[in-house]
């Protein structure tokens, strides 16, 4: 899940587990953030401009052979369960050296510091530091509002609930079986 602050009206992410954002959707131009995001902000994106920013949590596909409901009526389909948070705002670009620098210095630190020897921002040449940082865009997004959703089969039969937890546990798929657990409140969470 998504590390960011939460101050005042905005979410700070530059704490921001970076593999977590699916997408940074503008509003304005219909343009999506995936592929070469920093060469679309520089190009495309003004400052103010409205987005949508996409925080994925877990997900996965259920089986409708896990339901025991399937063996009575075969009145089942394969679905997909998901958690998802949308957070509308408008985007900020803080596309200078000493901000960059500073976030990314920060994320090193929270990243490295389970590393016997922690990596450090000093242990590369000071040149290529600065040619590495010229390639990256950092973004402030305000936020006006969150939406979340959770799609965990929490409308099934409990007999269903559980057989999809057994099938998603029985794959490895423990932390989607957690989440269906905690939501829907099974016997199986005790």
């Amino acid at each position: 899940k998504a590390q960011g602050r939460l101050r005042r009206d905005r979410i700070n992410l530059e704490h921001a587990q970076v593999g977590e954002v699916v997408a940074i959707v503008v509003i304005g131009s219909g343009r999506k953030g995936d592929g070469d995001f920093a060469g679309a902000v520089r190009g495309d994106v003004r400052d103010g401009d409205e987005v949508l920013v996409v925080f994925r949590g877990v997900q996965g596909y259920i089986s409708p052979n896990w339901y025991p409901g399937k063996q009575e009526t075969h009145r089942r389909v394969p679905t997909w369960n998901y958690e998802v948070v949308h957070a509308h705002g408008t985007i900020h670009v803080r596309d200078d050296e000493k901000y960059t620098r500073g976030v990314v210095a920060r994320l090193t630190r929270q990243h490295e510091a389970v590393q016997r020897q922690p990596w450090k921002m000093g242990d590369a040449p000071s040149d290529y530091i600065a040619e590495q940082l010229s390639h990256i865009v950092s973004i402030e997004v305000r936020v006006t509002h969150l939406e979340g959703k959770r799609k965990l089969n929490q409308h099934h039969e409990l007999q269903d609930r559980e057989g999809a937890i057994r099938g998603l546990e029985a794959g490895g798929q423990h932390k989607l079986a957690q989440a269906m657990k905690n939501v829907a409140k099974c016997p199986m969470s005790r």
